[in-house]
C-alpha cells in the first residue's frame, strides 16, 4: 500500500479539489473554494466541503475521504500534507495527512490524521497529532518527518500573548507510537518578533 509523498498547497483562494471517479479515486479538479459548479443533470453541486487535494497517493487508500469534517456547515477540509511511513511496524506504510479547515479570518489550527496503511478503501485512523495542543498553542503545519516509531511535526503557532492574526511561534513537536497510540514525547517553542506568514 505504500504510495509517494506528495503535498497539496492551496494558493490565494484557490483550491483543488477531488471529484470521485467510477472506481472511487477522486480526479483533481481545480475550482475556487466556497464556489459551486453546474452538473450534467443541470443541478448546482457544492464544492466547498470537499477534501482539498492535488494529487492520488496511487496506493488505493481513501484517506482524503475518510477525514474528520470541519465543525463547522460548509466549512470545507484543507489537505496540506500526505505522507507515508511504516509506523506501527507491520511492514505497510500508513498514511499521515495533515489538515486544516478553511477560515475566513486568521487561521484554523493543524492537526494531522494517521490511517493505517493496511485497511485501504476503508481506512482505519490509528490517531491524531496535534489535537492535544490545538486549543493553546494553535498550530499551523509547516512540515513533518518520521524516524522509526517517532513523528516531528514542525508548525507555526499563536502565544498567549499573540494574536492569531499574527502567530508569533516557531514550534516542533514530537510524537511516538507506542501501544496503539501516539503520545507526546516533546515540544520546542521559539518566540519570533514578526509575524509570521500563515499561506
Amino acid at each position: 500500500m505504500a504510495g509517494p509523498s506528495g503535498a497539496a498547497t492551496v494558493a490565494g483562494s484557490g483550491a483543488v479539489t477531488g471529484e470521485p471517479t467510477a472506481t472511487g479515486a477522486a480526479e483533481p479538479t481545480a475550482t475556487a473554494t466556497g464556489t459551486a459548479r453546474p452538473t450534467a443533470t443541470g443541478g448546482v453541486k457544492p464544492t466547498a466541503v470537499t477534501p482539498v487535494r492535488t494529487s492520488d497517493p496511487g496506493d488505493g487508500g481513501n484517506w482524503f475521504g475518510a477525514l474528520q469534517k470541519c465543525p463547522n456547515g460548509g466549512q470545507a477540509t484543507e489537505v496540506q500534507r500526505l505522507e507515508f511511513a511504516d509506523l506501527t511496524g507491520d511492514g505497510v506504510k500508513d498514511a499521515l495527512v495533515a489538515r486544516t479547515c478553511q477560515a475566513s479570518t486568521s487561521y484554523w489550527p493543524s492537526t494531522v490524521e494517521v490511517f493505517d496503511g493496511t485497511t485501504g478503501e476503508k481506512p482505519k485512523r490509528i490517531g491524531t497529532i496535534l489535537k492535544d495542543v490545538g486549543s493553546d498553542d494553535l498550530p499551523w503545519f509547516q512540515s513533518l518527518s518520521v524516524s522509526g516509531k517517532v513523528v516531528t511535526v514542525k508548525t507555526y503557532g499563536t502565544s498567549a500573548k499573540g494574536q492569531q492574526s499574527c502567530p508569533d511561534l516557531k514550534l516542533t513537536y514530537r510524537y511516538e507510537y507506542r501501544s496503539g497510540a501516539f503520545t507526546r514525547i516533546g515540544r520546542q517553542a521559539t518566540t519570533v518578533a514578526d509575524c509570521l506568514v500563515i499561506r
